[in-house]
């Protein structure tokens, strides 16, 4: 893997740990799909991809991601974590050592 990737991984780690915990809610993809959040999802490209294919495959991520979270509000659904009806995060409750903190995606370094 070359040092731009892991570079890469690593902000989108720091970005998961420190700042995504505090925005109030998970990631409408990832809530839709029961599948990897887009962070999750960025980090398992960079570790697969070259870094000039990882940009076309984000913008079309995060697309994907919008539509999602406009399907969940048509639904009456929402990512927010403190909802009283639904909480989908699916990392609420997992220790840091297992997991990520956003999404439950599994760190194997």
């Amino acid at each position: 893997m070359k040092i731009a990737n892991n570079i890469f991984i690593q902000f989108i780690v720091l970005y998961q740990q420190y700042i995504s915990p505090h925005k109030g809610y998970c990631c409408a993809h990832s809530v839709l799909h029961g599948k990897l959040s887009c962070s999750s999802w960025a980090i398992h490209i960079l570790k697969k991809q070259k870094i000039n294919l990882f940009f076309p495959l984000m913008r079309r991520r995060f697309q994907a991601c919008n539509q999602a979270h406009e399907n969940l509000g048509k639904e009456g659904l929402g990512t927010n974590r403190n909802s009283e009806t639904i909480d989908p995060c699916p990392c609420k409750g997992k220790p840091l050592a297992e997991s990520c903190l956003v999404c439950g995606f599994p760190f194997t370094w």
